[in-house]
């Protein structure tokens, strides 16, 4: 059994609450909710305290989880609050890697390794665990990884490696909360489960210029052979840049063209992207294969590539 004693008030100022009813008939009969020391008037300003039981059934499950609601409703005004019970969950978060380490970064365009270690602390072996991991509002979207679902014997652990492919991500804050899941039955059909969060930074560097796009109008070509390779390349460091040089290439085409002497704020401010375009007039070339290679440098050195593949087929 579980009890709570909480306050109900009156916090007008001219005149009484009348009639008041206090319904809990949306929480389930097993929880044998009951109230007492319940009042039918508050006068103004005046405070009661009223007691509110369940009863916990013995298979229920573990983790925070609503079950109903408390409505209290009056001549003069109504309230709703949530009804939540917390039962303990005894599979058990024991430790979180990140790229290796319990203090690791995530790292910018890079494939992250999040380990999770869980222990069944219960008297019973579980089937169906499964660890779910989520990196809250990454560009104002979650990411989400889950494992396969595994056995913990009794009084065992197990390791969990997740992996967060973020090259293709905009990492616009310099941390990010983690949200751990961890879900299992015990073989006296028990359910557990246990939800933890943990505050993970990004390893940003000072100077980080990324290629985030590059794609080709058409990576094949017959007997029109134009077609155009936008590159967006974005700042993901922590200063601002003003010598940018976006360069596409092949040597076989005697292909060069460049955007060059670019500026792009650094990673917090809004003007951190920038989007180039490049027509290709390839009439003379011959049929085959080429790689295009796409390059972004600052100050001269050379800070990403990316190679695309365009395929030149003879006309007819």
């Amino acid at each position: 059994s579980a009890n709570v004693t909480f306050s109900v008030k009156n916090e007008g100022t001219t005149e009484a609450i009348t009639d008041l009813v206090f319904d809990v008939s949306s929480i389930s009969s097993k929880y044998n909710p009951q109230l007492q020391n319940v009042p039918a008037t508050l006068q103004v300003g005046e405070t009661k305290q009223v007691t509110f039981s369940i009863a916990v059934p013995s298979d229920e499950k573990g983790g925070k989880h609503s079950i109903g609601s408390l409505k209290i409703t009056s001549k003069q005004a109504n309230k709703t609050v949530d009804v939540s019970v917390n039962p303990k969950s005894f599979l058990t978060l024991e430790e979180v890697k990140v790229n290796g380490k319990t203090s690791g970064d995530l790292e910018i365009n890079d494939v992250n390794k999040i380990k999770i270690s869980v222990q069944n602390d219960y008297t019973k072996d579980m089937t169906d665990v499964t660890v779910k991991v989520t990196i809250l509002d990454v560009d104002g979207d979650d990411l989400e990884e889950e494992s396969d679902s595994f056995d913990l014997n009794s009084g065992s652990s197990k390791d969990q490696t997740l992996e967060f492919d973020l090259n293709n991500e905009n990492l616009d804050e310099d941390q990010y909360e983690i949200e751990i899941v961890i879900e299992g039955e015990a073989d006296d059909d028990t359910s557990h489960k246990t939800i933890e969060t943990k505050v993970v930074k990004v390893d940003r560097k000072n100077h980080m210029i990324i290629i985030s796009k590059a794609m080709l109008g058409s990576n094949v070509l017959d007997c029109s052979r134009q077609t155009h390779v936008i590159v967006t390349v974005r700042n993901e460091g922590k200063s601002n840049e003003d010598d940018i040089n976006i360069k596409l290439s092949n040597s076989a085409l005697k292909l060069v063209q460049e955007k060059k002497d670019l500026t792009l704020d650094k990673f917090s401010d809004s003007d951190n992207e920038y989007t180039a375009q490049f027509q290709l007039d390839l009439e003379t070339a011959a049929a085959g294969t080429y790689p295009l290679i796409v390059e972004v440098s600052r100050d001269g050195t050379v800070e990403d590539t990316e190679t695309l593949t365009l395929n030149v087929n003879t006309c007819g």
